[in-house]
């Protein structure tokens, strides 16, 4: 129920974040600190309600596959051109939607183990 009803008002956190950094950037003194609490702040707390609110309905294996696939996407766009380099055939970028596609395969196999 919490997480339906909270839904919405932090789609539009994430929103929002993304217009301030425009609006600050536009200004002139381009502000990321809300940006990057709504990316990073995740990573940090997913593990913690895992660990201290173990899932009675959820695999919790998958979710923590979840945000292994996330930090592995942020780590594949942070060195996207070390990855480059390493073949030059494909970057970082591109990985990183291949990690962020296989997230998205974790958390289907998670909501179809639960209603299974």
């Amino acid at each position: 129920r919490v997480g339906r009803l909270s839904f919405v008002p932090l789609q539009m956190l994430g929103v929002g974040s993304v217009v301030y950094w425009h609006l600050t950037e536009v200004a002139g003194h381009g502000d990321l600190r809300p940006y990057l609490i709504i990316q990073f702040l995740p990573i940090i707390l997913i593990p913690l309600i895992l660990l201290f609110f173990p899932a009675r309905l959820w695999p919790a294996r998958f979710i923590w596959a979840v945000l292994a696939t996330y930090v592995l996407a942020k780590v594949l766009e942070l060195g996207d051109q070390q990855v480059f380099a390493l073949g030059h055939v494909i970057s970082g970028h591109s990985l990183k939607h291949a990690a962020a596609a296989f997230g998205t395969y974790f958390f289907l196999l998670a909501v179809r183990r639960r209603y299974a």
